[in-house]
């Protein structure tokens, strides 16, 4: 049986120390993790059941917003 597929995408906010890190669980589960870079503290965010291409993903100057693509 094949292992699962597990990536990570970090987004990084130009003009502040946020990130958002999106994780891959499985080829249709993501997690999205908001990360300050300056105190290295992560605050777990929204499970979403949709494929999500992380390559289409970004993440506002200030790290107010972050869009993504995705499709089931």
């Amino acid at each position: 049986m094949d292992k699962p597929h597990r990536e990570l995408h970090l987004l990084f906010a130009a003009e502040n120390s946020t990130a958002v890190i999106l994780y891959r669980a499985s080829s249709s589960l993501h997690r999205l993790i908001f990360w300050d870079t300056n105190g290295d503290k992560f605050v777990p965010g929204q499970w979403v059941k949709t494929r999500v291409y992380g390559f289409d993903c970004a993440l506002s100057p200030d790290g107010e917003y972050f869009i993504y693509s995705a499709m089931q």
